[in-house]
Protein backbone atom coordinates (compact mmCIF):
# COMPACT_ATOMS: atom_id res chain seq x y z
CA UNK A 1 0.00 0.00 0.00
CA UNK A 2 1.21 3.45 -0.88
CA UNK A 3 0.20 6.63 0.94
CA UNK A 4 1.22 9.90 -0.65
CA UNK A 5 0.43 13.52 -0.13
CA UNK A 6 -0.37 16.17 0.71
CA UNK A 7 1.14 14.95 3.93
CA UNK A 8 -0.13 11.43 4.69
CA UNK A 9 1.08 11.42 8.30
CA UNK A 10 -1.58 14.04 9.07
CA UNK A 11 -4.38 11.70 7.98
CA UNK A 12 -6.29 9.91 10.72
CA UNK A 13 -8.32 7.97 8.12
CA UNK A 14 -5.30 6.03 6.94
CA UNK A 15 -4.68 4.83 10.52
CA UNK A 16 -8.22 3.45 10.68
CA UNK A 17 -7.57 1.67 7.39
CA UNK A 18 -4.29 0.17 8.71
CA UNK A 19 -5.97 -0.97 11.93
CA UNK A 20 -8.53 -2.92 9.88
CA UNK A 21 -5.84 -4.81 7.94
CA UNK A 22 -6.50 -8.56 8.41
CA UNK A 23 -2.85 -9.73 8.34
CA UNK A 24 -0.50 -6.79 8.64
CA UNK A 25 2.54 -9.07 8.82
CA UNK A 26 2.13 -9.72 5.07
CA UNK A 27 1.72 -6.10 4.04
CA UNK A 28 4.36 -3.62 2.87
CA UNK A 29 3.33 0.01 3.33
CA UNK A 30 5.02 3.00 1.76
CA UNK A 31 4.72 6.71 2.50
CA UNK A 32 5.85 9.82 0.69
CA UNK A 33 6.36 12.48 3.33
CA UNK A 34 8.05 15.85 3.48
CA UNK A 35 9.61 15.12 6.88
CA UNK A 36 7.77 17.87 8.73
CA UNK A 37 5.46 15.57 10.70
CA UNK A 38 6.38 12.99 13.32
CA UNK A 39 3.95 10.10 13.70
CA UNK A 40 2.50 9.47 17.15
CA UNK A 41 3.50 6.50 19.26
CA UNK A 42 0.26 4.64 18.49
CA UNK A 43 1.03 4.76 14.75
CA UNK A 44 4.62 3.67 15.35
CA UNK A 45 3.34 0.73 17.42
CA UNK A 46 0.89 -0.14 14.64
CA UNK A 47 3.68 0.00 12.03
CA UNK A 48 5.71 -2.56 13.98
CA UNK A 49 3.07 -5.17 13.01
CA UNK A 50 3.63 -4.73 9.27
CA UNK A 51 6.05 -6.67 7.09
CA UNK A 52 7.81 -3.48 5.98
CA UNK A 53 7.28 0.25 6.36
CA UNK A 54 9.06 2.39 3.77
CA UNK A 55 9.27 6.13 4.48
CA UNK A 56 10.33 8.14 1.45
CA UNK A 57 11.23 11.73 2.26
CA UNK A 58 10.91 14.48 -0.36
CA UNK A 59 14.11 16.48 0.06
CA UNK A 60 15.48 18.59 -2.78
CA UNK A 61 18.19 20.67 -1.11
CA UNK A 62 19.51 21.84 2.26
CA UNK A 63 19.24 25.01 4.34
CA UNK A 64 17.40 28.04 2.98
CA UNK A 65 17.39 26.49 -0.49
CA UNK A 66 15.36 23.57 0.90
CA UNK A 67 13.03 26.02 2.61
CA UNK A 68 12.39 27.86 -0.65
CA UNK A 69 11.72 24.67 -2.64
CA UNK A 70 9.58 23.02 0.07
CA UNK A 71 7.96 26.18 1.40
CA UNK A 72 6.89 26.62 4.21
CA UNK A 73 8.94 23.74 5.67
CA UNK A 74 11.90 24.68 7.88
CA UNK A 75 15.20 22.91 7.29
CA UNK A 76 16.21 22.70 10.95
CA UNK A 77 12.88 21.07 11.84
CA UNK A 78 13.24 18.51 9.04
CA UNK A 79 16.88 17.79 10.01
CA UNK A 80 15.81 17.13 13.60
CA UNK A 81 12.91 14.99 12.43
CA UNK A 82 15.13 12.87 10.18
CA UNK A 83 17.38 12.07 13.15
CA UNK A 84 14.29 11.37 15.25
CA UNK A 85 13.06 8.91 12.60
CA UNK A 86 16.44 7.14 12.65
CA UNK A 87 16.37 6.91 16.45
CA UNK A 88 12.69 6.02 16.87
CA UNK A 89 11.34 3.88 14.07
CA UNK A 90 10.82 0.12 14.54
CA UNK A 91 13.31 -2.24 12.91
CA UNK A 92 10.94 -3.01 10.02
CA UNK A 93 11.12 0.61 8.85
CA UNK A 94 13.39 1.62 5.99
CA UNK A 95 14.07 5.04 4.51
CA UNK A 96 14.31 6.60 1.10
CA UNK A 97 14.85 10.09 -0.24
CA UNK A 98 13.15 11.36 -3.39
CA UNK A 99 14.81 14.39 -4.93
CA UNK A 100 13.29 16.44 -7.73
CA UNK A 101 16.20 17.94 -9.68
CA UNK A 102 15.57 21.15 -11.60
CA UNK A 103 16.75 24.70 -12.16
CA UNK A 104 16.76 25.57 -8.45
CA UNK A 105 19.02 22.75 -7.28
CA UNK A 106 20.82 21.18 -10.25
CA UNK A 107 24.04 23.14 -9.73
CA UNK A 108 24.08 22.50 -5.98
CA UNK A 109 22.89 18.89 -5.75
CA UNK A 110 26.30 17.68 -4.57
CA UNK A 111 25.75 19.52 -1.26
CA UNK A 112 22.53 17.61 -0.65
CA UNK A 113 24.22 14.34 -1.65
CA UNK A 114 27.05 15.00 0.81
CA UNK A 115 24.66 15.93 3.63
CA UNK A 116 22.52 12.82 3.09
CA UNK A 117 25.58 10.59 2.85
CA UNK A 118 26.83 11.90 6.19
CA UNK A 119 23.57 12.32 8.11
CA UNK A 120 20.88 10.08 6.63
CA UNK A 121 22.63 7.09 5.11
CA UNK A 122 20.87 4.31 7.03
CA UNK A 123 18.26 3.40 9.61
CA UNK A 124 19.21 2.36 13.14
CA UNK A 125 19.78 -1.27 12.11
CA UNK A 126 22.04 -0.15 9.21
CA UNK A 127 19.66 -0.78 6.30
CA UNK A 128 20.81 1.75 3.68
CA UNK A 129 18.69 4.72 2.68
CA UNK A 130 17.52 4.44 -0.92
CA UNK A 131 18.17 7.65 -2.88
CA UNK A 132 16.15 8.45 -6.00
CA UNK A 133 16.33 11.46 -8.28
CA UNK A 134 13.90 12.54 -10.94
CA UNK A 135 13.63 15.62 -13.12
CA UNK A 136 11.40 18.47 -12.12
CA UNK A 137 8.55 19.06 -14.52
CA UNK A 138 7.00 22.38 -15.48
CA UNK A 139 8.52 25.84 -15.46
CA UNK A 140 11.49 24.87 -13.25
CA UNK A 141 12.56 21.91 -15.40
CA UNK A 142 16.31 21.89 -16.10
CA UNK A 143 15.66 22.05 -19.85
CA UNK A 144 13.61 25.26 -19.70
CA UNK A 145 15.52 28.24 -21.10
CA UNK A 146 12.55 30.61 -21.24
CA UNK A 147 14.22 32.92 -18.73
CA UNK A 148 11.40 35.47 -18.82
CA UNK A 149 8.86 32.78 -17.91
CA UNK A 150 11.12 31.47 -15.13
CA UNK A 151 11.61 34.95 -13.64
CA UNK A 152 7.89 35.73 -13.78
CA UNK A 153 7.05 32.43 -12.11
CA UNK A 154 9.61 32.85 -9.31
CA UNK A 155 8.68 36.51 -8.83
CA UNK A 156 5.03 35.51 -8.42
CA UNK A 157 6.02 32.92 -5.79
CA UNK A 158 8.06 35.54 -3.95
CA UNK A 159 5.19 38.00 -4.00
CA UNK A 160 2.81 35.48 -2.40
CA UNK A 161 5.33 34.09 0.07
CA UNK A 162 7.46 37.07 1.03
CA UNK A 163 10.60 35.25 -0.14
CA UNK A 164 13.41 36.20 -2.54
CA UNK A 165 14.60 33.69 -5.09
CA UNK A 166 17.28 36.19 -6.20
CA UNK A 167 18.86 36.06 -2.73
CA UNK A 168 18.35 32.32 -2.23
CA UNK A 169 19.62 31.25 -5.66
CA UNK A 170 22.17 33.94 -6.66
CA UNK A 171 23.82 31.69 -9.24
CA UNK A 172 20.51 31.26 -11.10
CA UNK A 173 19.89 35.02 -10.92
CA UNK A 174 23.37 35.68 -12.39
CA UNK A 175 22.75 33.13 -15.13
CA UNK A 176 19.49 34.85 -16.07
CA UNK A 177 21.11 38.31 -15.91
CA UNK A 178 23.73 37.07 -18.39
CA UNK A 179 20.89 36.76 -20.89
CA UNK A 180 20.13 40.49 -20.41
CA UNK A 181 16.65 40.02 -18.98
Amino acid sequence: MHFNGGEPLLSKEHVTFLEAMPDASKVHINYNTNGTVRPGQSLIDLWSNFKLVQLDFSIDDIGERFEYQRYPAKWNDVKENLQWFIDTMPVNCMFGVNTAVGLLNQDNIRNLDAWLSKNFKENRVTDPTNYRKQSTIGVLNSENTNWKQIMEYLDSLDQRRGTSWRDTFPELFQKIQAYNL
